[in-house]
């Protein structure tokens, strides 16, 4: 693929906010609030605000701790799958592991993707913590 061809790092992580921003939409019927990507050399790592559906917070609000707790453990579990396989299908790069959090105090969530490789963009040096050594006159070795 053609340099010129190749996304940006902020494309990609732009197209990654969004995406994930489109499973809440169509797996949960809800809009979460700001949703922040960044990527790491071989880590992408986003933010999502407001994350907590009404569902969970109804039943956080009106439940049991625990009941509240294992339907957020479920949903948590369905959308760490889901954010994999979008993220393998955008970057195409194998994701080794997913870690998905979120607080139902906070309404915040975090997930950490862990890439097999840093994902193959235009401007490689823009990704912090990208190792300076894999470079090859500012591209990565295939």
């Amino acid at each position: 693929m053609e340099a010129q061809d190749q996304k940006t790092a902020g494309q990609l992580e732009r197209e990654i906010s969004q995406r994930v921003n489109a499973l809440y939409r169509s797996e949960l019927s809800h809009q979460p609030g700001k949703i922040t990507c960044q990527l790491f050399e071989n880590k992408a790592v986003i933010v999502i605000e407001k994350s907590i559906s009404r569902p969970e917070q109804l039943l956080k609000e009106h439940a049991k701790d625990d009941v509240a707790e294992d339907a957020h453990a479920g949903i948590k579990a369905f959308f760490r799958e889901k954010v994999r396989e979008s993220i393998e299908d955008l970057l195409q790069v194998k994701v080794l592991d997913t870690l998905f959090d979120s607080s139902l105090e906070s309404h915040l969530s975090s997930v950490v993707v862990v890439l097999e490789k840093p994902p193959t963009v235009r401007n490689p040096a823009a990704i912090p913590k990208f190792p300076k050594s894999h470079l090859e006159n500012g591209k990565v070795p295939d």
